[in-house]
């Protein structure tokens, strides 16, 4: 007697309590592991967002400790490249994780910002800024409320934008966003003007 041929049965894998997605890359992160984890990213391969196992699948973990509280993908040109850019938060950080893939993903990750995060998910908005040809490159934008302020970034280091409305975040004007409604804000981005309008809790 010869064994010719052996299979396995295919056991379902429990997928945890993930409190956001974000899609990148053809794939699809589970962000912030409620159950175990709240720094932890999870991908599913590529092009199939039910499959968080083997290997085309991978964990990322942002950090130590605090949770994700959303993010978003930008692209971005430089020369005649062009990047994948995942931005992360938590509410008082702000992370990048570079690559073209899951193999590029895990060991660029960096740090850019230890005392600016999100803590408003909601107030995350993506927007390409076009301009005319020969006056500049195309970019790619997030605009988002943090504890502070309005910040904008193109996956570099974020830029306060909330000079206008400043006395909004300063906690010595009675028109302070209160601490305990910071995380209520509300963004949109108006298609036309490319606007970005946020609604604030008060």
């Amino acid at each position: 007697t010869r064994i010719y041929y052996i299979s396995g049965v295919a056991a379902q894998q429990d997928i945890s309590h993930y409190k956001f997605p974000v899609y990148a890359q053809g794939r699809v992160l589970l962000c912030s592991d409620m159950s175990e984890s709240k720094n932890k990213v999870v991908c599913s391969s590529k092009f199939m967002p039910q499959v968080y196992n083997g290997w085309d699948s991978v964990d990322i973990y942002f950090g130590e400790e605090g949770e994700l509280t959303c993010g978003t993908e930008l692209f971005s040109q430089f020369g005649s490249n062009l990047y994948s850019l995942v931005l992360m938060f938590k509410d008082t950080e702000t992370w990048v994780m570079a690559g073209q893939d899951i193999n590029e993903w895990e060991n660029n990750i960096f740090l850019l910002s230890s005392s600016i995060g999100c803590p408003a998910p909601l107030s995350l908005k993506t927007v390409n800024l076009s301009v005319e040809p020969g006056e500049g490159i195309n970019r790619a934008l997030a605009i988002w409320q943090g504890t502070n302020g309005i910040y904008m970034s193109d996956g570099r280091a974020p830029i306060p934008i909330h000079g206008d409305i400043k006395e909004y975040f300063d906690p010595a004007d009675s028109r302070c966003i209160r601490a305990s409604m910071i995380g209520d804000s509300v963004a949109f981005i108006n298609p036309v003007t490319y606007g970005y309008h946020l609604l604030v809790a008060s």
